[in-house]
């Protein structure tokens, strides 16, 4: 079956964040995260891949104070070692979080086409049953399922008190539990889990977790950066997603799916939609002066300005699967008869 799902179109990263939230953001983690990540930190360092557990782990790159390791074998990266509960604890707890809430309500509207289509693309796999998503209290994943009149029986699972009390004050009919989503149980027809392995430390035990929660012929929707993007190969380690203290893990299609096989799911299709965000992201990286020009090329930079142009790339980056968020769908298998 090919999946398919309409891109989300956005002329710049301001339809994310807003110029003046983007750059107070940018000034506090500058000042906080290398303090945090001068706090003393136990937490082992791994010395083999958590995806394809070889051996050959080589510093990427140093930033803020915390180290990122990239595999050489299959080339996953991630923050090695991962920062500590109290480090975790002390940054989401920042005026960071706070500004980036404000954030993401003052775009909510521009954000839920996004879950839209994340819907719509769910429903062409299952139409009904229950569905689990993780993470998810700021409600604008069950905003998108209220619209539609979705046949989904909704449960959310999330730390954030706060969010998962308003959730239920506005949705009653869905399930909302505060908790970690590592310690629940039960049995879901659809998973979903949008931007949010990349902050999960232990992917191993989170990948057996999910395959855990899926009832046989259950599937498994997660969306997560893609390091092998157009918009990460012009930023690099400078792009503003590459954040070691809360982004631990840096997926590519292929480190994902090799994760998720090895727990034995079966993946079904990868998708990079919204190669509109990669134009964004590059075009407010080549004004920040953080893109790496040696690898964009005077051709792109001359020719993204060009609205038509700009267009066409998105979709083109989309089509071959290199657009920033890629959105992987997995099942477990359905039970052998007999």
């Amino acid at each position: 079956m090919a999946s398919t799902i309409e891109m989300v179109k956005i002329d710049s990263t301001h339809d994310l964040c807003a110029d003046d939230l983007w750059d107070e953001i940018l000034a506090l983690q500058n000042e906080l995260v290398p303090q945090i990540a001068k706090m003393p930190n136990a937490m082992p360092r791994l010395t083999a891949c958590p995806v394809c557990s070889r051996r050959d782990l080589a510093p990427a790159i140093e930033k803020d104070g915390f180290r990122i390791d990239q595999c050489g074998g299959c080339g996953f990266r991630f923050t090695n070692p991962a920062p500590n509960e109290q480090q975790l604890e002390l940054f989401y707890n920042s005026r960071i979080k706070q500004l980036e809430n404000i954030a993401f309500e003052s775009t909510r509207a521009a954000r839920l086409p996004i879950f839209e289509r994340r819907l719509n693309l769910i429903r062409q796999y299952v139409t009904g049953g229950r569905l689990l998503d993780i993470g998810g209290a700021n409600g604008i994943f069950v905003d998108a399922i209220a619209r539609a009149d979705a046949a989904f029986e909704v449960f959310i699972v999330d730390l954030n008190r706060d969010a998962v009390a308003k959730l239920h004050q506005k949705y009653p009919a869905v399930q909302a539990i505060e908790g970690d989503a590592l310690k629940h149980t039960g049995s879901y027809d659809v998973i979903t889990l949008w931007d949010t392995i990349e902050h999960l430390p232990d992917v191993n035990r989170v990948a057996a977790h999910l395959f855990s929660l899926l009832r046989p012929g259950g599937f498994l929707f997660l969306s997560t950066p893609n390091v092998h993007s157009f918009e990460h190969s012009i930023g690099q380690y400078r792009h503003p997603q590459v954040l070691p203290l809360s982004h631990v893990n840096y997926f590519a299609p292929s480190t994902l799916g090799h994760l998720l096989e090895r727990h034995n799911f079966k993946v079904v299709d990868c998708l990079t939609p919204n190669g509109s965000f990669d134009i964004a992201y590059v075009k407010r990286m080549m004004s920040d002066g953080d893109a790496d020009l040696a690898q964009l090329g005077g051709f792109l930079k001359q020719h993204l300005q060009s609205p038509a142009f700009a267009d066409d790339f998105a979709a083109l980056i989309s089509k071959h699967c290199l657009a920033g968020n890629l959105l992987m769908i997995a099942q477990r298998p359905p039970a052998s008869r007999g």
